[in-house]
C-alpha cells in the first residue's frame, strides 16, 4: 500500500512545472533580419558600427527533445519560421542556407553550462527588454519608436557584453535611453517567466561540445550569435489533463494488482 501512495505521489507531481536541465542539442537555420533596422553604436574604444536591430530577427530549428517547454520546430527537417531575438553584439550571424548546429537551453533549467553567459539573471533581463522591444512593433514603429527600440537592443547588448555605450539619434549619441532601459530591466527581470524563453547557442564555441573554446570572445572564435526564442508553452490544463491521466493509469494498474492478490 504505501509504495501505491509512493507511485501516485509522483505522477501527482507530474502536474506541476519543474526546473530541469532542460537542454537539447539541434540545428538553427538564418531567416533573414525580419524587421529589423539599421542603427548606429558607439563602442566602448570609440568605434562606431551600424548593425540591424531593434526588431527580432527570423529563424527555424530542427532537434528532437522531451522537454515540454521549447521553441517551435522540425524534427526531421526544419520547422516553421519564428522570431529570434539577437543578444550578443560580438558576433556576426551565421547565415548558411544549410544552417549549423545550435544548443537549446530553456531558462527554467539550472544547467546553463553551454550558453555564453551562464548568468541567469543577464538572460532573464535580455528576455524582458526583447520583449518590450517586440511590443513595439504592434505600432508602426514611427522615428520615436524607432530610437527607443535601438536603446533597448544596446540596452540587452550592454548587459551582456558591456557593449555597445551608446546609440546614434540623429546626428549624436546618446545613452540615456539605453541607460534608462537598463535600469528598468534591473528592476523588472523579476516578472519574466523563465520557462517561456530558450537560449539558442552555436555549438562551435564548444569546440564540437567539450567546452574548451574561447567562451563567448570574438577574438579568438567565428562562432554565431547567440539569441533568445520563445517557447511554446503547455496550456496549464494539458498539465492537468496529462498528470491525471497518468494517476488514472497508476490507480488502474494498482487495482488489477490488487485484485488479482
Amino acid at each position: 500500500m504505501r509504495n501505491q501512495r509512493g507511485w501516485l505521489m509522483a505522477a501527482a507531481l507530474l502536474v506541476l512545472p519543474v526546473a530541469a536541465e532542460a537542454q537539447t542539442y539541434g540545428q538553427i537555420k538564418w531567416q533573414g533580419v525580419g524587421n529589423a533596422f539599421p542603427a548606429t553604436y558607439r563602442r566602448s574604444n570609440n568605434s562606431t558600427i551600424s548593425v540591424y536591430a531593434g526588431q527580432a530577427y527570423r529563424a527555424s530549428f530542427k532537434f528532437t527533445s522531451s522537454f515540454p517547454w521549447m521553441p517551435p520546430h522540425g524534427t526531421t527537417a526544419f520547422g516553421p519560421t519564428v522570431d529570434i531575438f539577437c543578444v550578443d553584439f560580438l558576433h556576426t550571424a551565421n547565415t548558411s542556407s544549410n544552417g549549423y548546429n545550435a544548443y537549446f537551453t530553456n531558462l527554467s533549467t539550472d544547467a546553463l553550462t553551454r550558453t555564453r553567459s551562464a548568468d541567469l539573471t543577464r538572460y532573464l533581463k535580455a528576455a524582458w527588454l526583447s520583449s518590450k522591444m517586440d511590443q513595439l512593433a504592434a505600432f508602426g514603429l514611427t522615428t520615436a519608436e524607432r530610437d527607443s527600440a535601438a536603446d533597448i537592443h544596446a540596452a540587452i547588448w550592454n548587459i551582456m557584453a558591456n557593449e555597445p555605450i551608446a546609440v546614434k539619434h540623429g546626428s549624436t549619441f546618446s545613452s540615456f535611453g539605453m541607460n534608462t532601459w537598463i535600469a528598468a530591466a534591473d528592476n523588472n527581470y523579476g516578472s519574466v517567466n523563465a520557462a517561456d524563453w530558450t537560449v539558442v547557442t552555436d555549438a562551435c564555441v564548444y569546440n564540437g561540445g567539450n567546452g574548451t573554446a574561447g567562451q563567448g570572445h570574438a577574438a579568438v572564435d567565428n562562432c554565431s550569435q547567440e539569441f533568445l526564442t520563445r517557447n511554446v508553452v503547455p496550456e496549464p490544463a494539458t498539465l492537468i489533463l496529462l498528470g491525471t491521466g497518468l494517476i488514472g493509469t497508476l490507480g488502474v494498474g494498482f487495482l488489477r494488482r490488487g485484485t488479482s492478490a
